[in-house]
């Protein structure tokens, strides 16, 4: 019996010792700096990855608004844990404090709640005097944050675009914005202090990009709007939405700096409130799923090293609007799947390697792939203990 024990405790620190030599052997003898360094970068990509679909997610758009949401909100929850809504200030209202007096953007959040998704109210002044200063509607804003404590507000959209800053009222109407925007936040902070205030600019329009298929010029010195930042300090990260389709004919021609350059004029986080792509293009500018979805890879691989709050995609489905953003869906109304869903499903749920990583040196990888099979030969060596502990129990 006791022979019979001394051989199992033999062959565990025979398997122990070979395990050993493997993991040796499958790393480098010393790693460098260089090398810790790379595998450092991979391992923080991971965790950026791991979370990211938590800010991730879609836009309230289902194939149809006839009342059917269920199925929308299903798909949804594999897009991320997200959901936008855009509405007007009087969405916020909450007249008597019955649900059916509520506005839509208290039925939108509590539905969205009920759906365990992360509501996110986009606020847009719907004409000129809604941007003047107004008491009754900051207070709406208020009302609604101290109610829900939401994660996220935003406030303004595309407030450098040509609805606003660039139309006939042209700065004073933004700068009416401006006012309205800071006494919002303020007010809103004093009742939800962790709630994350934002504004959202058109980012080609902030680059000077205006050609292609907005029809002007593509000029970044005289109609670069970065300047504009500034007004809208106190938000607590900058939002962008960015169609790139309407400057660039393929994901590949997109400037490895496009996303990256932003941070060279604020030090603030990042969002995306809208990152979109048409399916379907015109003569010159014609594009398919697959581009679509190269696109998403491509964005995802541009921004990794951005401090990115918010990843949206306008449109889960395609929608009524129009041309081009009519074909930027994820799926056709009639699809279940399509190269760009599955990209954009993928996207956050593994890690996010540029394409600088595949110059790495062989001491990384090789120090990553000797983690890698320390960390499996550390489950076959449990699962072979327990074993070793049962047959052990048995002989005695």
């Amino acid at each position: 019996m006791k022979r019979k024990i001394s051989n199992i405790l033999i062959l565990a620190f025979i398997f122990s010792i070979l395990s050993f030599s493997l993991v040796v052997s499958s790393c480098t003898v010393s790693p460098d700096k260089s090398s810790v360094e790379n595998l450092s970068s991979h391992v923080n990509k991971l965790m950026i990855a791991s979370v990211e679909h938590s800010h991730k997610g879609v836009a309230l758009s289902p194939i149809d608004y006839a009342g059917n949401y269920t199925a929308f909100f299903d798909k949804a929850e594999d897009a991320g844990s997200i959901l936008t809504w855009g509405g007007d200030w009087d969405a916020l209202t909450n007249i008597t404090g019955v649900f059916e007096d509520y506005g839509q953007g208290y039925i939108v959040t509590l539905t969205l709640q009920a759906f365990n998704f992360n509501p996110v109210i986009i606020i847009h002044p719907s004409n000129s005097s809604d941007v003047l200063l107004n008491d009754t509607e900051k207070n709406w804003a208020v009302e609604y944050a101290a109610y829900f404590q939401p994660e996220y507000m935003g406030f303004g959209n595309e407030i450098n675009g040509e609805n606003m800053y660039n139309n006939s009222e042209g700065a004073d109407e933004f700068n009416d914005f401006i006012e309205l925007f800071n006494e919002t936040y303020d007010a809103i902070k004093l009742v939800s202090p962790n709630t994350k205030i934002f504004t959202i600019f058109q980012l080609e329009y902030m680059k000077g990009l205006q050609g292609g298929l907005f029809g002007g010029v593509n000029d970044t010195v005289n109609l670069s709007q970065w300047s504009l930042l500034s007004n809208a300090s106190k938000a607590d990260f900058f939002a962008f939405t960015t169609y790139p389709c309407m400057i660039y004919k393929n994901p590949s021609d997109i400037p490895s700096d496009y996303y990256t350059n932003i941070t060279k004029y604020t030090s603030k986080p990042i969002g995306f409130t809208e990152i979109g792509w048409f399916w379907e293009g015109f003569a010159g500018w014609e594009s398919n799923k697959s581009e679509q979805a190269s696109y998403i890879d491509k964005f995802f691989e541009l921004t990794a090293n951005i401090n990115l709050k918010l990843a949206i995609w306008p449109f889960l489905y395609d929608q009524t609007v129009q041309i081009p953003f009519d074909k930027m869906g994820l799926l056709h109304t009639n699809e279940t799947t399509s190269p760009a869903w599955l990209a954009w499903i993928r996207a956050g749920k593994v890690a996010l390697i540029s394409a600088d990583d595949d110059d790495d040196d062989g001491d990384s990888k090789q120090t990553i792939l000797g983690l890698n099979l320390m960390i499996l030969i550390g489950l076959i060596s449990i699962v072979s203990l327990i074993i070793i502990n049962k047959e052990y129990k048995k002989l005695k």
